[in-house]
């Protein structure tokens, strides 16, 4: 078996801990991901086997008893470089092309 990702709010949080995971429902391989597409509750989820990707989408629906475990993320910053923050910030500034 394997973890998957799936972040998302707080309201589909809890439709989802009663329902599951409606079918084409995005999963993400790592935890950054599913915050940062889904949002900061995330559920850890069993599954059989995942294709080798960093996101897919599951077609079936996913029980409800497949959820591993349910956090919520809240950054706490521990250490912050404000001086090269700032640096960053004003050399994006300049910039007139963005690279997506």
């Amino acid at each position: 078996m394997i973890i998957c990702y799936h972040g998302t709010n707080e309201v589909n949080a809890k439709s989802i801990l009663k329902r599951g995971f409606l079918p084409n429902t995005y999963f993400a391989a790592h935890l950054e991901d599913a915050i940062w597409y889904g949002g900061k509750h995330v559920f850890e989820v069993a599954f059989h086997e995942a294709p080798d990707k960093w996101q897919f989408v599951c077609t079936e629906k996913v029980e409800a008893s497949m959820i591993v475990s349910y956090i919520v993320y809240t950054p706490r910053v521990k250490f912050e470089n404000e001086s090269l923050r700032r640096r960053v910030f004003e050399s994006n500034i300049n910039r007139t092309k963005f690279v997506r």
